[in-house]
């Protein structure tokens, strides 16, 4: 992309009462703003001066503008640094001063780095909805605000970037998780969550040739960001739902639209995001006790508590608690097949797989959800599961492949949870949920080929809502 360069700096800006919210300080900041100029990429970068830096949020619209935080290895005015795409290719540039930044607020896991802001910028109307990194370093994300650009949408699970992002001294599982923050800031060196990982995934679909519109978790908690879609992709590894985001996805379902659910863990904790204080809260284990807010619905425990009543196995027909857990190979347990058994192989979404009955989709999950199953015993391919649906009473569930799954309080008597990957109907007036409910699915596409496969005939699958009349295995 080419854009006519052109150099226009704005005088000092003052801004008055930028405040840090800190337990023990407030800092009132004035500061000069350089407006970044946004320039073609055929400049030299500075890349390499980038330690780190941070947005005043994470999902932007074409043509907003946005505030970057930026810590450098030295004080350098008038540098380029570029914008990369997922793939790490140089695709824009903006052209602004570097200094170096210290932490300027105690807690900052809490209260956010408090770094000075180093530029504005508008994000070019011409750059693609998708994610993309400041000097391959610092990511945000591009959101289609227009009239419907993409074949789809899929959902980056941002609130789980932040729950596992330990910059500033602690996230939600470090130090330990009984030594670990209950609040975390989005203001802090941003990360894409190892845990699932999603780029991968993004690699894989932008060259598969789909057109493809991005959101984040913020999106999610208003439904009229996503109401012109018919399909959705819940990517990586989505743990962290708000009650909002959950009613959300539950009103695009029962709207007789589509889901693909690349995700496993899925919607296992609540939590509550403040747009105000930019700020994350999830007491997870101690909720009930600790968790400030009155209300009991908003407890941000698990979304199995009963206090909730609001148990994930509705919206999604699995759940990870109670009835799904962790790949049993990777704790050496005897029992688990190291990836799904497929008992439906002539579904559509298994075309040019190659996979017969009891053959196993060979991946690494981590972690499944399940639900529970009557096994029944069949003349032609022995005992295989069936769904038991006298808890959710769906109106249609079909197991596509099974696992055994370690579950997260251990195993008690050798009893081990089933694993699941299903299609679902919650309605006969409701969308679909195909749902592999495997946390690494996104992180493991680009190495098994069969994965890539599946997921492309899913998605043909749900875009062009074929009959779903393949009858449960009798």
């Amino acid at each position: 992309m080419t854009i006519k360069i052109y150099f226009q700096y704005i005088g000092i800006l003052t801004i008055s009462a930028l405040i840090f919210s800190c337990k023990k300080e407030k800092l009132d900041v004035v500061v000069p703003i350089e407006k970044a100029i946004i320039v073609d990429t055929n400049y030299p970068v500075a890349d390499s001066l980038v330690i780190d830096g941070y947005f005043n949020k994470f999902s932007f619209g074409q043509g907003e503008t946005a505030t970057i935080f930026v810590n450098s290895k030295t004080k350098a005015d008038s540098q380029f640094l570029g914008i990369y795409n997922v793939n790490g290719k140089i695709v824009d540039a903006i052209k602004i001063s570097l200094s170096t930044q210290k932490v300027a607020t105690v807690e900052p896991y809490l209260n956010g780095f408090g770094y000075i802001p180093t530029a504005t910028f508008t994000i070019p109307k011409s750059l693609k909805s998708g994610i993309y990194f400041i000097a391959n370093k610092i990511p945000f994300l591009v959101k289609n605000t227009g009239p419907i650009q993409g074949d789809f949408l899929i959902v980056h699970p941002s609130h789980n970037d932040i729950a596992y992002n330990n910059s500033g001294g602690m996230s939600y599982y470090l130090p330990s998780h009984q030594v670990r923050a209950r609040v975390l800031s989005t203001q802090r060196p941003w990360k894409i969550a190892e845990n699932g990982n999603p780029i991968p995934f993004y690699q894989w679909i932008l060259s598969k040739g789909y057109k493809v519109d991005f959101a984040c978790d913020d999106e999610m908690q208003d439904y009229e960001n996503i109401k012109k879609y018919n399909m959705m992709v819940i990517a990586g590894h989505s743990e962290y739902w708000t009650r909002p985001a959950r009613e959300t996805f539950d009103k695009f379902i029962d709207n007789g639209k589509n889901a693909l659910m690349l995700t496993g863990n899925t919607m296992y904790w609540q939590t509550r995001f403040s747009t105000a204080k930019q700020q994350l809260t999830c007491y997870k284990y101690d909720a009930q006790s600790a968790d400030p807010t009155t209300d009991p619905l908003l407890k941000t425990d698990r979304w199995e508590a009963a206090t909730l009543k609001y148990n994930e196995l509705n919206s999604i027909g699995l759940n990870f608690y109670t009835s799904g857990g962790y790949i049993t190979i990777r704790a050496g347990d005897p029992k688990g097949f190291t990836g799904y058994k497929i008992i439906q192989p002539d579904f559509p979404i298994f075309k040019n797989t190659n996979l017969a009955m009891n053959d196993t989709l060979i991946h690494n999950a981590i972690e499944y959800d399940g639900a529970k199953v009557k096994f029944v015993s069949t003349a032609k391919f022995g005992s295989v599961p069936v769904y038991d649906n006298s808890a959710t009473k769906f109106y249609k569930v079909d197991i596509l492949g099974w696992d055994y799954a370690r579950p997260d309080y251990g195993v008690i008597n050798n009893n081990y949870n089933i694993a699941l990957f299903i299609i679902m109907k919650k309605k006969s007036t409701s969308g679909l949920i195909l749902n592999m409910s495997s946390s690494n699915w996104c992180n493991e596409i680009l190495k098994v080929s069969r994965l890539q496969t599946i997921t492309e005939n899913s998605i043909d699958f749900l875009l062009k809502n074929y009959d779903y009349s393949m009858p449960v295995i009798q």
